[in-house]
């Protein structure tokens, strides 16, 4: 039986973003500004979080594996899971670890070695990981989070000297590195500048501190198209990894367009179609009213797919043979299907649907319907749920 909808990946596309990516950071005598500790061009931590952002963790990082530097993934579960399907590249985990959470880094420690690195974000971290490293027998990595302005988590300025300290003092942990996150690097220059100003100035002072092939790093997607004073010696790109981040961009990007491509697209089928008089009322509380005899396609899809209630009435599918053609979609998204308008169009049941399209410029792009969603490409992706077949394909055959 022939799946209701299923996702295409295109992962030649995302062997050419992560070339652009490369090229961005320039040949190894280029000059960059802010605080180094290595020389030559920045490496490549590719944040794969979130199951790779729902896109489906395994395909993407054995594809990644050869093409980066590292990997950065959210929880020590999500380690653990990664390590198996990866070429002995280091994994760093963004996430604090509080009480309940030891036991896995525990075992994150043992399943991944050496190859896993964790983050402080408070000084009592320092115990626990010092803890782990006692446990497993071996020195553990560690990275210090400052928070410059993001006020998620973290430790202050005023509190990195003792934590480093700390990390000197404990003779089992790894100082691998001090960082930060920007909180408006796709919407605000002068916030981003000015929160890399702040990490300098703390950090500046205890470069010394970390290890011989340590790192300082700040970049994110955003960060990394916005300026490239801000590549330092590692970059954390995620979104523009899957070709979406220029998008959001709101005054100008490094990369252009053309030089990152979505690798992504959501395809089904017409299932049922069917003629409703005008007058008629479509799909639940009626929302939508008919101004003319229609004709309605049902596509299998909807949220239970991870297809957002709030395109109801308002986005459009486009035809996989007909791309041109955009229909739009009637009433409420309902669980597992959403009501099109195909009057005077031609399609029939049986059609393929494109529900997402890895065409930028298409009605269907996700970075419009996300604008329409009022959302952000990083919620429709993680929004794809695992009933949603994934599929390796190459776009240009097809």
């Amino acid at each position: 039986m022939s799946a209701p909808s299923w996702l295409e990946i295109d992962l030649d596309r995302l062997t050419g973003n992560v070339a652009s990516i490369r090229a961005l950071l320039g040949a190894p005598d280029r000059p960059r500004d802010g605080l180094r500790v290595g020389s030559g061009p920045a490496l490549i931590a590719a944040t794969i979080k979130a199951d790779a952002y729902g896109i489906g963790i395994e395909p993407i990082a054995r594809h990644l594996a050869p093409l980066v530097d590292w990997f950065a993934v959210y929880s020590p579960d999500q380690a653990i899971a990664l390590a198996p399907l990866t070429r002995a590249v280091a994994i760093l985990v963004y996430m604090p670890v509080e009480t309940e959470g030891i036991p896995v880094a525990l075992e994150a420690a043992r399943v991944c070695g050496k190859r896993i690195h964790f983050t402080i974000h408070d000084r009592s971290d320092v115990g626990v990981f010092a803890d782990i490293a006692r446990r497993i027998g071996a020195s553990v990595n560690v990275h210090v989070y400052l928070d410059t302005g993001m006020n998620r988590a973290g430790i202050r300025a005023e509190d990195l000297a003792p934590v480093i300290a700390d990390v000197r003092a404990s003779g089992s942990l790894r100082l691998l590195g001090v960082y930060t996150h920007f909180s408006s690097a796709e919407t605000d220059g002068p916030i981003t500048l000015e929160q890399a100003r702040r990490f300098d100035e703390a950090v500046g002072p205890h470069v010394p501190d970390l290890a011989p092939d340590g790192h300082i790093h700040i970049a994110n997607s955003a960060g990394l198209l916005r300026d490239g004073g801000l590549q330092r010696d590692l970059v954390r790109p995620g979104l523009l990894l899957w070709g979406y981040a220029i998008d959001a961009m709101a005054d100008g990007s490094l990369l252009s367009r053309d030089s990152v491509l979505p690798i992504l697209r959501w395809r089904s089928r017409i299932v049922h179609t069917r003629t409703v008089a005008a007058g008629s009322s479509v799909g639940y509380a009626g929302t939508e009213r008919l101004a003319r005899d229609s004709v309605l396609g049902i596509v299998p899809v909807g949220y239970g797919d991870g297809y957002p209630l709030a395109l109801s009435g308002r986005a459009v599918v486009t035809f996989v043979n007909r791309p041109t053609l955009a229909a739009r979609v009637l009433g409420r998204v309902n669980m597992d299907q959403l009501i099109v308008d195909l009057t005077g169009t031609g399609v029939a049941r049986g059609d393929l649907v494109e529900i997402y399209s890895a065409d930028v410029d298409a009605p269907n792009s996700l970075p419009r319907l996300a604008d329409l969603a009022a959302a952000h490409c990083y919620e429709l992706l993680c929004r794809l749920t695992p009933r949603i077949e994934r599929r390796i394909v190459t776009f240009a055959d097809q």
